[in-house]
């Protein structure tokens, strides 16, 4: 048996060689296209807007304290947890209570005052006055029966002087009786219409005084009301759960216009972005979304929450592309979630699944529409196709080709129709 060495092995190898490159070299078409290519598969597709802003807490509350106050007792500081109904702080309350005492003193006085109007002096004068008015009408009445007898006396002495049965003197002393009695009746009437005006003013004065009275009282009463909220007011309490996250004063120390107690509810939290409006008009209500936040790996998910109603120049950003706030839950924060934090929401517009994909740059466009070369032998086949959905890196194909057909990716300009090409890695 004859026993072939390494060094003949090594030699045909290396004339195999040249004779497989020979021939790759002359028998390859000088006008081949080198192109690089990827095969049609089925997969999902899923279309996404990016969006980039800041955590906050979807419940807060800043109470703005009153300045020149000093702070009597704090029950908590920065940092701590707080529950709704809670005490936080006292502050000081010797303005409002000397206020208070004053405004109750007033008060009472007010309403003594009322009372002395409608006591038994006013009364008194009241019925003296009823008086007046009555005895003056009752004196107008008799001094009118008497001038209607005098009259009719009067008449019966005219036909009486007429007959001679009585002197013109006589006569005369009656006339002086009815202009006598006349006289009277105007007196009496002036009398009983200034009794009547007497009673009538004393009326007015006592009503006019008794209701400025009342509107003072009603004032007082309010001011009190309002005076006793203030003084409720210096007790500052919480109105939800939440971590303080601005506490910027200590006991014994005055306020001023920067004193304020903020509470973050650290349940709910939400990404809050200003959203160009490209990508603005694509994004409703209820939208999936997973949020990342800068430094940490974890994935949270969540759902858009709001989408804003009007746009608006974000002027820090310098960019004059209108804006739009979008405000995303996060679905189940965790004690890592802090407010502040900066971070990421990806917004699902729309999935697709079980679809067929290629990617982006195998498409091109003509008068007719969408094309992609297709690999058929060592050329290439141009085919029309119909594209439903991309997500920015492939597109679902409607029609046009089939599953694992070879799709020519980044076609250069020159490639047309049955070209010749040559597939690169």
């Amino acid at each position: 048996m004859k026993i072939i060495n390494k060094k003949t092995i090594s030699i045909a190898l290396i004339l195999l060689l040249i004779i497989i490159t020979y021939f790759a070299f002359f028998s390859r078409d000088e006008n081949a296209v080198e192109v690089k290519t990827m095969n049609s598969y089925i997969g999902d597709i899923e279309k996404t807007v990016k969006l980039s802003g800041t955590i906050e807490s979807s419940d807060s509350e800043v109470i703005n304290l009153p300045p020149n106050l000093e702070v009597l007792k704090t029950y908590y500081k920065k940092n701590d947890y707080v529950k709704k109904g809670e005490l936080i702080a006292e502050l000081e309350i010797d303005d409002l209570k000397t206020s208070l005492d004053k405004a109750e003193l007033n008060l009472e006085q007010l309403k003594r005052d009322l009372e002395d109007l409608n006591g038994t002096s006013s009364d008194s004068e009241r019925l003296l006055l009823v008086n007046a008015v009555e005895k003056a009408k009752t004196n107008l009445n008799s001094i009118e029966r008497d001038l209607e007898k005098a009259r009719e006396n009067l008449k019966t002495n005219k036909i009486l002087l007429d007959s001679d049965a009585i002197s013109q003197k006589e006569y005369e002393a009656q006339v002086d009786v009815v202009e006598d009695l006349q006289s009277s009746l105007k007196n009496a009437g002036i009398t009983y219409e200034d009794a009547k005006l007497n009673l009538s003013n004393l009326n007015s004065n006592q009503d006019n005084a008794g209701d400025k009275l009342k509107l003072q009282i009603e004032a007082l009463e309010l001011d009190i009301i309002s005076i006793e909220k203030s003084i409720s007011e210096r007790n500052i309490y919480a109105n939800l759960d939440g971590i303080i996250t601005e506490f910027n004063i200590k006991e014994n120390r005055v306020t001023n216009n920067s004193s304020i107690i903020s509470i973050y509810n650290d349940s709910i939290y939400e990404l809050v972005s200003l959203v160009p409006q490209e990508d603005a008009i694509l994004i409703e209500k209820n939208q999936q979304a997973d949020i990342s936040l800068d430094g940490l790996e974890k994935i949270y998910s969540g759902y858009v929450f709001s989408v804003g109603k009007t746009a608006e120049i974000d002027s820090a950003s310098g960019s004059q592309t209108p804006k739009v706030e979008i405000r995303v839950i996060i679905d189940e924060p965790d004690e890592k979630i802090v407010t502040g934090y900066n971070g990421d929401a990806l917004i699902s517009l729309k999935k697709m699944k079980d679809v067929l994909l290629i990617r982006n740059e195998a498409i091109k466009t003509d008068d007719e529409g969408k094309y992609i070369f297709i690999i058929n032998g060592n050329s290439v086949k141009k085919t029309y196709i119909e594209t439903n959905m991309s997500d920015g890196y492939f597109t679902s194909i409607g029609s046009g080709i089939e599953a694992n057909e070879q799709i020519v990716l980044n076609p250069p300009e020159e490639l047309q129709d049955e070209n010749s090409v040559t597939v690169i890695d």
